[in-house]
């Protein structure tokens, strides 16, 4: 039998533990006496302060070994007349601020407040501007809690503010500002103002100096490529810039080309395809005047666009005019309808029975023609009868001409259409072009076209009811003609009527003067 005993070189689990113990503060200690740098240690006493303001007990701060000084550290209390006002710069900090020397001028306010401003040299002042002015006074005037900054300079303002709530004091971090005194080893704590806070500023421009160019207005009589080079060379590349250089460069004036003179104008003046509007720019680039192209352009196809009017009428009624419409044939034919029915003495009195069993009538052309009042022998009333027969014809070849391409002659489509061929023919003169399709021979109809005869329709129906020119609706026009009541509002703007809507969706227009149109949109690139 053998002792079960331990033997010396086995050890317990016990001893296995406590040597490793060892063996890990002994690695502690080595470690921070080889670095050499920790070399204080900071013992806290907590006790209740005996003066106000400051701790009574300061915190210690001492080590036992030897050229190690003790520090005494100091935390006031908030006191809101002397904490200081801590703000950060988040934008960026201000470049009057940044170099030069200062000097803070501070100035109390009536309203509790106070007001700090810095002036620097001379020197920094001319390069970085003046330096901003801070305004520190209460949220508001009927309340002690809360606190706001402001703070301006030449281009720029700062705003912060506080709400000065209750749970302030529970915040987990505050900002204390640390003064160290070399003499008597002191180290003072003092928190910001209103119990650690911290205003970060919210910093916008007040104002963007404008171009002196931009200020005086210089740019409403440039033309759009000298626009569109003073942008270029105020914002664009140096690729752009050099781009307008080069086309600017490529321009050639025709005075300096040799023996070309008035003799290269004139030749041109006498082209026969040469628009009109062309004509007038040449003759203002002659007499070196400056005028705006698009507009001229736009003042040219929409008198293509619109019937025939007169910009200088002094009476809504004469700005537009059914007979130029109609045409001499075709209004000769209209006036012959009208004597028939109304100047006869046995149709007198029946001339609207007489005038309605001649034709077909729409539902919006049978309410104007009912509404005509006083003899149908009046020179206005006559007037007004054959603009009604003229709209209801229109009408009547708008809904069966709604293809893009009417196969046939002239005669052949006012007899599907139910008008007379002098009247049809005007129709097909004005708004359809001679063609072609597949061996066919008749006219076509574009969208340009189209939108033509749709305005012609809307401003016939304005003539139709009379001489004050105003429609108390145009619904029940747009249902005869299957058209948008919005799409026809626009064309009306654009003929230089005004329109209006009501709470129950009807449309209304009107025509005064002067004639104004809209301004033209330029679409964009």
């Amino acid at each position: 039998m053998t002792d079960e005993t331990p033997s010396k070189h086995h050890k317990t689990k016990e001893e296995i533990r406590n040597s490793r113990k060892k063996k890990k503060k002994k690695r502690g200690r080595d470690s921070l006496s080889s670095t050499g740098k920790i070399d204080k240690k900071i013992k806290s006493e907590e006790k209740v302060p005996k003066k106000e303001g400051v701790n009574a007990n300061p915190i210690a701060i001492s080590d036992s070994k030897e050229g190690v000084e003790t520090v005494t550290v100091n935390v006031k209390k908030c006191a809101p007349e002397y904490d200081p006002i801590v703000v950060s710069f988040p934008s960026g900090t201000p470049s009057a601020l940044v170099g030069g020397t200062q000097q803070r001028n501070d100035t109390n306010n009536d309203d509790n407040g106070k007001t700090v401003s810095f002036a620097q040299d001379d020197d920094n002042d001319a390069q970085n501007g003046v330096p901003p002015t801070f305004t520190w006074m209460k949220l508001k005037k009927s309340s002690s809690r809360g606190k706001t900054v402001n703070g301006e300079d030449r281009t720029c303002s700062y705003t912060a503010s506080n709400g000065g709530r209750s749970n302030m004091d529970s915040r987990l971090t505050k900002f204390y500002i640390g003064i160290y005194d070399k003499e008597t080893k002191s180290l003072v704590l003092q928190p910001s103002a209103e119990k650690g806070t911290v205003y970060a500023l919210c910093q916008k421009v007040k104002d963007y100096d404008s171009s002196p160019l931009l200020a005086s207005g210089a740019t409403s009589g440039m033309t759009v490529a000298e626009r569109k080079r003073f942008l270029v060379e105020s914002f664009g590349s140096s690729r752009k810039k050099k781009a307008v250089k080069s086309q600017q460069a490529n321009i050639v004036n025709i005075s300096n080309v040799v023996g070309s003179g008035d003799v290269m104008m004139n030749a041109m003046e006498k082209q026969t395809n040469i628009s009109q509007s062309n004509k007038k720019a040449m003759d203002a680039a002659r007499r070196g005047e400056q005028e705006d192209l698009v507009e001229i352009a736009y003042n040219e196809a929409r008198r293509k666009f619109l019937p025939s009017f007169n910009e200088d009428a002094t009476a809504c009624f004469d700005v537009y005019d059914a007979r130029e419409i109609a045409g001499g044939d075709a209004w000769d034919q209209l006036s012959r309808i009208t004597d028939a029915c109304v100047m006869k003495p046995k149709n007198h009195e029946f001339w609207l029975d007489s005038l309605m069993g001649r034709h077909q009538w729409v539902k919006s052309t049978k309410n104007v023609l009912n509404s005509v009042v006083g003899s149908p022998r009046s020179a206005s009333n006559r007037y007004q009868i054959k603009t009604i027969q003229l709209l209801n014809f229109l009408i009547a070849f708008h809904n069966k001409c709604f293809k893009l391409f009417l196969a046939g002659t002239e005669e052949q489509i006012a007899k599907s259409a139910g008008i007379p061929s002098t009247i049809c023919s005007r129709f097909l003169t004005m708004f359809a072009v001679p063609s072609e399709e597949r061996g066919r021979e008749g006219f076509s109809i574009t969208k340009q076209l189209k939108d033509k005869r749709t305005i012609h329709l809307l401003i016939l129906y304005l003539l139709a009811h009379g001489k004050l020119m105003k429609v108390g609706s145009i619904n029940t026009l747009c249902q005869d003609i299957k058209l948008e009541v919005t799409e026809a509002a626009r064309l009306l703007v654009q003929a230089g009527c005004k329109c209006k809507k009501s709470t129950t969706g009807m449309i209304s227009t009107s025509l005064t003067v002067p004639l104004t149109f809209p301004k033209p949109k330029l679409l964009k690139k």
